[in-house]
């Protein structure tokens, strides 16, 4: 049985240390502030990016990097390993496809190597949450089918819901039109928002105020 590595993409939210002592490998999703660009190995901390994003600058987010995935994946080829890939959801960004396309490319070239993609149709720690069960179970000794196998499984088990405190960030992201983001912040609207099966972020209900 062939080793595997699990790969996921920087959105997944897990601690570095979990990463790195796990063995993750990571594929940088990428952020701009203004003009500048973050997301491979040039970080900016957690606090600072919500206060920058409170300020009013003007914040952006880039799929993957194609050139960045293939060199990844060259590297595990090179390794004589296979790659089990936990994706951020389809229906959120092009990553998805960028990952499935350049996994493809890298088969061809070495055909005894498998790299599966799974696509989560979720976010953040929901996406964690899975790659942890394929950390798990490859600990215990499991193939890389049977831990594709029990991830698609789960998928329609994970379910992530969150509020926002500003309703132009998710107007200026093509979530929600200028009218509603205008007038829910005159009435201070908090919409509970969540990710549905089909991996898409949707409004589940409204309320008045942070507090409720």
């Amino acid at each position: 049985m062939r080793e595997f590595v699990i790969t996921t993409e920087s959105n997944s939210d897990l601690p570095q240390e979990y990463i790195t002592k796990d063995g993750i490998g990571v594929i940088p999703h990428y952020y701009t502030v203004e003009e500048e660009m973050y997301g491979d190995g040039k970080e900016m901390p957690i606090r600072e990016f919500y206060d920058v994003m409170r300020s009013g600058r003007k914040v952006g987010t880039m799929a993957s990097n194609p050139a960045v995935i293939e060199e990844k994946f060259e590297r595990y080829a090179r390794e004589g390993k296979d790659v089990l890939h936990v994706s951020f959801s389809s229906a959120l960004s092009g990553g998805y496809n960028n990952v499935v396309m350049v996994a493809g490319q890298v088969m061809e070239a070495h055909p005894e190597m498998k790299i599966v993609v799974v696509d989560t149709l979720s976010a953040s720690l929901g996406e964690g949450l899975l790659i942890e069960k394929a950390v798990s179970m490859k600990k215990e000794g499991k193939s890389l089918e049977e831990t594709v196998k029990v991830l698609k499984e789960l998928v329609d088990h994970v379910c992530v819901q969150f509020t926002v405190d500003d309703l132009n960030h998710l107007y200026r992201g093509g979530r929600l039109s200028k009218t509603s983001a205008v007038l829910g912040t005159m009435v201070n609207i908090k919409p509970i928002l969540y990710i549905d099966p089909n991996g898409k972020l949707v409004a589940l209900s409204k309320v008045r105020g942070r507090k409720k």
